[in-house]
């Protein structure tokens, strides 16, 4: 995976000339490629369990709380003011995952947090040029220390009852960031019970191969803890 970088050149100023300058400037800087891996924000069933305390109707696939969301929207604003240049968001299909990229594109594009304008009343969509994919890849790690296991009968080669359907989850991202050329990495979730250095390997192969294919991207994906650490 590209370390992150300083992408301004680094030539020394030895013997120049005022003209040699006016010739560098007209140079553009090497392009770097940054890509950073995320976890998602604070999820429902991570609250301290207490009388009355509210748990996800589908703890296996929680949705984020509100300080979840507005810790995500809060890094996307960061990532824009420190001009990272996002241009491409890879997501888990979990939907805390989908929840927390919808939150950090807002920020990235410095539109209000979905909290706020749910406040205000305005949840009127907005278009973005980020592009954004859901990929299996990188997916929770799959077995019972990561995913408490909705059935043991459960359909292996299907995304359902594990994640909500790809159209349900694709229609919580903004208008027009949903990359419909996108090719996923895998298309099912890794349903093989699988240990930690499988799915690290899992990882990083996914990391990988997204960054190979968008040489020319900065790329933010976002995953879970296992795989941030």
């Amino acid at each position: 995976m590209p370390a992150l970088q300083d992408n301004r050149g680094s030539g020394s100023s030895k013997g120049h000339t005022l003209n040699d300058y006016s010739l560098m400037d007209t140079i553009p800087d090497p392009f770097v490629q940054n890509l950073f891996v995320l976890r998602h924000g604070e999820q429902l069933n991570q609250l301290e369990v207490q009388p009355g305390a509210v748990k996800a109707a589908r703890p296996w696939d929680p949705p984020l709380t509100d300080k979840g969301k507005l810790q995500a929207w809060t890094v996307g604003r960061n990532m824009k003011l420190e001009d990272w240049n996002i241009t491409r968001v890879v997501m888990s299909p979990s939907l805390r995952c989908v929840q927390t990229a919808v939150e950090i594109i807002a920020g990235l594009c410095m539109l209000p947090s979905s909290l706020e304008m749910r406040e205000k009343g305005n949840g009127s969509p907005y278009v973005s040029t980020i592009k954004a994919s859901i990929e299996c890849g990188l997916a929770e790690m799959m077995n019972r220390q990561g995913v408490p296991y909705p059935s043991e009968a459960a359909d292996k080669n299907s995304l359902s009852p594990w994640t909500l359907d790809l159209v349900d989850l694709y229609m919580m991202l903004p208008e027009g960031v949903h990359d419909t050329s996108f090719q996923p990495i895998r298309k099912k979730l890794p349903l093989g019970k699988e240990t930690l250095d499988d799915a690290r390997n899992r990882y990083t192969s996914t990391f990988q191969k997204i960054a190979n294919r968008f040489p020319n991207e900065n790329i933010l994906c976002i995953t879970h803890g296992k795989t941030a650490k």
